[in-house]
């Protein structure tokens, strides 16, 4: 029986048509990217294009086991989604409409990999699926988010007025690097190769679930046709 999960979501941008900022931005106003791997704020993100190859990494589940990922060796396709954490009501909105397709996206062969700014001990504080179809993972020093591209830091006005209002982020972390990722999703196909990419700068916009429901089952039949 599906328990509900406390967590947040995160999703991205299509690199067929990036969204252009709004004319009020959530945390801070846009700044042009750093030369660094740490975006000055979300609207310097430069993500993962696709056709680029994805990053490898190790990161912890909530149960604080080790979690691999090779572009080299992928076994299965991946839909990959960046959230900035449990605390988020935006990211546990969009994880509620998505969680009704985790079991399809599954069923085309997909591993689900949902990343959280959070540290494993939280993300073992939410309550979980009973053998859910993918993997909660903890990217809580933000090097997965640096290396896609996606990572930015938070103005020392926001982390305050965030603590303000009972929410620290270190505590969430378990590090004061102030950094939270740009909510991103990534499918990368089983050739280690990003096919998709949506990720917006403005967290309070999420991608339509069937329109991630559809690019997943667009490229799942690219795969099939290509790999019989």
């Amino acid at each position: 029986m599906r328990r509900r999960l406390r967590v947040r979501w995160t999703v991205v941008v299509l690199l067929l048509g990036c969204a252009e900022p709004s004319s009020t931005t959530p945390d801070s106003v846009g700044e042009p990217a750093t030369e660094s791997s740490v975006a000055t704020d979300a609207y310097g993100v430069r993500p993962l294009f696709p056709g680029m190859r994805a990053p490898a990494f190790e990161a912890k589940d909530s149960a604080n086991e080790t979690y691999g990922f090779d572009p080299e060796s992928v076994a299965s396709p991946v839909i990959m989604a960046f959230y900035r954490g449990g605390w988020c009501p935006y990211c546990n909105l969009q994880l509620a409409e998505l969680r009704e397709m985790d079991d399809e996206l599954a069923s085309m062969g997909y591993d689900l990999l949902f990343l959280s700014a959070d540290r494993p001990y939280v993300l073992s504080q939410d309550s979980v699926e009973e053998d859910p179809p993918y993997k909660l993972l903890s990217d809580s020093t933000m090097s997965i988010a640096k290396d896609s591209g996606i990572a930015f830091r938070l103005p020392d006005a926001t982390v305050e007025r965030y603590r303000s209002k009972g929410l620290d982020l270190a505590e969430e972390s378990g590090l004061d690097h102030r950094l939270l990722p740009a909510p991103s999703v990534f499918i990368i196909g089983s050739d280690g190769e990003i096919k998709f990419q949506y990720t917006n700068p403005d967290y309070r916009e999420r991608i339509p679930g069937l329109l991630l429901l559809e690019a997943a089952r667009v490229f799942s039949e690219s795969e099939h046709s290509t790999n019989p």
